[in-house]
C-alpha cells in the first residue's frame, strides 16, 4: 500500500511557527556596583538620596511604577484570567518587585526595617516620604538656624569658624536644601563681629562668593600682626588698620 498520500497530508499540515524572542521588557534594572552609585539614606540625607533615587527609577523606566502612575494590569475575568493576562500578571510582579528592590537596597540596613514588612514599591516609597519627608524638614529649619545664629568671636582662628560654617551648610544639602556661594557668603559676613564690617565693606566677592579668599585676607592680617608684635617687641597694631590696608592690595585671580 502506498504511503504517499498520507505523507502529502502530513506535508500540509502547517507548522507551528518557532516562538519570537520575547519582547524587550519596558524597564530595566539594577546589578552589581549599580547599587553603590550613590550614598544609601542613612537617616539624615532624605531629600538628596530621594532625588538621586527619583533620577535612578526614571533612568531605568520604573519611576512610573513607583509613583503610582502605571498600575497593575486587571483580568476581565479576576476568578479565571486567560493565559495572556497570567503572563501579564507574573509579569507585573516581577516589574514590581525589582523596583521594591532598587529602592530598598539603597537603605542602610537600620532604615530598612521601615519598609520590611511592605512588598509594594509604591506603599513603600510613600511610607518613606510620610516617615522621613517631614523629619528632613525639621533639620532644615533647625540647620539653617545655626547658621543665622553663627558668630566668630574673633578670638579662634577665622579658619576654624570657617570650617564650621561649612559643615552647616553641608548638613543642610544632606537635608535636600542647597545654597548658593553668594548665600553662604551673606551667611559668613553676617557672623562677623560688627567691627569688622569695614573690612568686608572694602573687599569685593565678585564674582565667585568665596569665604576662602575672604579668609585668606583675615589669615594673612593675622599673620602680619603676629610677626610685627614679635618683632617690635611691644602692642600690636590695630588689626582693623592692617585689614583694610592689606584689602586694597589687589586680589589674586
Amino acid at each position: 500500500m502506498s504511503t504517499a498520500p498520507a505523507a502529502a497530508a502530513a506535508a500540509a499540515v502547517p507548522v507551528a511557527p518557532i516562538p519570537a524572542a520575547t519582547d524587550p521588557l519596558p524597564y530595566t534594572y539594577s546589578t552589581g556596583n549599580a547599587f553603590a552609585a550613590f550614598a544609601k539614606f542613612n537617616g539624615k540625607n532624605y531629600f538628596a538620596w530621594r532625588r538621586k533615587m527619583e533620577t535612578q527609577l526614571r533612568a531605568l523606566g520604573q519611576w512610573e511604577v513607583v509613583n503610582g502612575t502605571t498600575t497593575a494590569p486587571v483580568p476581565a475575568n479576576a476568578a479565571n484570567p486567560t493565559a495572556d493576562e497570567t503572563r501579564q500578571l507574573d509579569a507585573w510582579r516581577l516589574r514590581t518587585a525589582r523596583a521594591y528592590a532598587e529602592i530598598a537596597l539603597r537603605l542602610d540596613d537600620d532604615y530598612g526595617e521601615v519598609i520590611d514588612t511592605i512588598t509594594d514599591p509604591n506603599a513603600a516609597w510613600a511610607l518613606l516620604e510620610a516617615s522621613f519627608g517631614s523629619q528632613q524638614s525639621g533639620i532644615q529649619s533647625i540647620v539653617n538656624a545655626e547658621l543665622t545664629l553663627a558668630k566668630w568671636d574673633g578670638q579662634k582662628p577665622i579658619n576654624e569658624h570657617r570650617d564650621h560654617m561649612k559643615t552647616l551648610r553641608t548638613r543642610l544639602s544632606d537635608a535636600g536644601l542647597t545654597i548658593s556661594n553668594m548665600q553662604f557668603y551673606n551667611y559668613f559676613i553676617n557672623s562677623l563681629p560688627s567691627e569688622y564690617d569695614m573690612v568686608v565693606a572694602v573687599h569685593n566677592p565678585a564674582p565667585a562668593y568665596s569665604v576662602d579668599t575672604l579668609c585668606e585676607r583675615f589669615r594673612a592680617i593675622e599673620l602680619r600682626k603676629e610677626l610685627r608684635t614679635s618683632k617690635d617687641g611691644g602692642a600690636p597694631e590695630d588689626p582693623i588698620a592692617l585689614m583694610v590696608a592689606h584689602c586694597h592690595v589687589p586680589c589674586r585671580p
